[in-house]
C-alpha cells in the first residue's frame, strides 16, 4: 500500500507497541478515514484505506496473544491466506464478499477505478467491512481515544 495519505502517518509510536496493538490501531484509524473517503466519494482513496483497515485487523487479531496459537502457520502476508484462515476458524462468518473487495483494491491499485465518483455505491463494502470488524473485535470503539483526524491528508 502506498503511504501516501494514509492515516496513521503521525498518529502512533510503533516501536512502543507491539505489531498487535499497533495494526489494531492502524485498522481504525483507517477504518475511521476510509468510511469518510468514501462517504465524500473518493472511491479510489476509500478503498485502498478500507483495505489497509481490514488486513490490519485481521493481521491484530491473529497476532494477538490470545489468538496467536491458533493461527501461528499462517502466512500474515497474505490478506487472502488470513481470511480463508478467520474464515476456517469460525471467526469470521464468511458473508462478506471478500473476492469482489479484493477485485475492487486491484482496479484501486491498478488505477481503473476512478479518484472520485459520487455515484458509486459503497453502501456494501462499508456495511461488509464494518461486520467483519465487529466480529475481530475491532468495532465498536470509542472515537474520541483515537488522534483527531486530519481530513486534509487527502
Amino acid at each position: 500500500m502506498k503511504g501516501l495519505g494514509m492515516p496513521h502517518f503521525g498518529h502512533m509510536d510503533e516501536s512502543k507497541m507491539t505489531r498487535s496493538e499497533a495494526d489494531l490501531l492502524r485498522a481504525r484509524l483507517h477504518l475511521r478515514s476510509g468510511k469518510r473517503r468514501l462517504l465524500e466519494g473518493k472511491l479510489r482513496s476509500g478503498v485502498e484505506t478500507v483495505y489497509d483497515a481490514l488486513y490490519s485487523a485481521m493481521r491484530a487479531y491473529v497476532l494477538s496473544p490470545a489468538n496467536h496459537h491458533r493461527f501461528e502457520y499462517v502466512d500474515i502476508g497474505s490478506e487472502q491466506e488470513l481470511h480463508a484462515a478467520l474464515v476456517g476458524a469460525g471467526v469470521l462468518d464468511n458473508r462478506f464478499e471478500f473476492l469482489r473487495f479484493r477485485e475492487l483494491v486491484e482496479e484501486a491499485l491498478n488505477e481503473g477505478l476512478p479518484v472520485y465518483d459520487h455515484e458509486y455505491d459503497t453502501t456494501w463494502l462499508i456495511t461488509g467491512v464494518e461486520s467483519i470488524m465487529a466480529q475481530l473485535g475491532v468495532l465498536p470503539f470509542d472515537e474520541a481515544s483515537l488522534p483527531k483526524e486530519d481530513p486534509e491528508i487527502f
